[in-house]
């Protein structure tokens, strides 16, 4: 059978780059070697500030199926500790299905254009006990499945949150020659230390 013209040609944007102009990124200027948290909370906080930065809380999650059927949406971090970072989802969605009932290995990615910094973290997504959704602030980013009543918040019983534990961080800065600077976290499983490893551009 005989393909169809989509009726344009071939669009070539392999032209397209942006002009990078940031200083290396070395480990020596990294705010700790042996914690990757407090890395992401001072990009995090650089990025909260950049005025040039309309949604600094999006962030890419991806997951996947059983079977390793990938996929990816925006969402918007609601808070992070030590202990991992929380998103807000509906449990009977696509990507809660998968967290809960299948494959928990989620991964997260920060793009900050503005700063030339991105951050993608690797971990597992943990399902928070019931409550967890209940703040003023959480309330009003949890979307069209919250119901609001008078001062009164009714939250369905399939919309709550969860938080991905991280096993590795990676740290990415654009630089003007193409070879950006990569430096990544990892932790093994079960394990408490991370080890710093610089990655190839």
């Amino acid at each position: 059978m005989a393909s169809r013209s989509l009726g344009f040609d071939e669009v070539d944007v392999s032209g397209i780059r942006t002009a990078y102009s940031q200083t290396l990124f070395t480990e020596d200027q990294l705010v700790s070697r042996t914690n990757p948290f407090q890395q992401f909370h001072a990009w995090f906080q650089a990025a909260l500030q950049c005025e040039a930065l309309l949604e600094p809380t999006a962030v890419c999650i991806s997951t996947s199926t059983k079977d390793g059927r990938p996929s990816s949406r925006m969402a918007h971090l609601k808070s992070y500790t030590e202990k991992g970072l929380t998103v807000f989802a509906d449990y009977e969605s696509e990507k809660g299905k998968e967290a809960v009932e299948g494959n928990p290995h989620t991964a997260l990615l920060f793009f900050w254009p503005p700063l030339h910094k991105q951050v993608r973290i690797e971990g597992k997504a943990h399902k928070l006990a019931e409550g967890s959704l209940h703040s003023d602030s959480q309330m009003s980013q949890a979307g069209d499945g919250v119901c609001w009543q008078s001062s009164t918040v009714i939250v369905p019983p399939h919309w709550g949150g969860y938080l991905v534990v991280p096993s590795a961080f990676e740290f990415w800065q654009g630089q003007s020659t193409r070879l950006h600077d990569r430096i990544a976290f990892f932790k093994e499983e079960g394990g408490d230390v991370w080890t710093v490893k610089r990655l190839a551009p």
